[in-house]
């Protein structure tokens, strides 16, 4: 079952932006804030959870950022 089955909420909070991928083109992408983010983690069971909380939380402090 995907998370977005087992929480429904979660992903009605999504916004989308129009964000530039590297072929150049502009796509709308699923974004969420902190709090979001948070309850995602809470929600997911994976054996790489850790790995990537980390990683976003790295990368994250290291750009910008805008509330949406």
């Amino acid at each position: 079952m995907t998370s977005k089955r087992r929480n429904p909420q979660l992903f009605a909070n999504c916004k989308q932006l129009k964000l530039m991928a590297s072929d150049g083109k502009r796509y709308n992408t699923d974004v969420i804030n902190d709090e979001m983010f948070n309850s995602l983690m809470v929600i997911l069971k994976s054996p790489k959870k850790e790995i990537f909380q980390k990683w976003i939380t790295t990368t994250t402090k290291k750009s910008d950022h805008f509330d949406v």
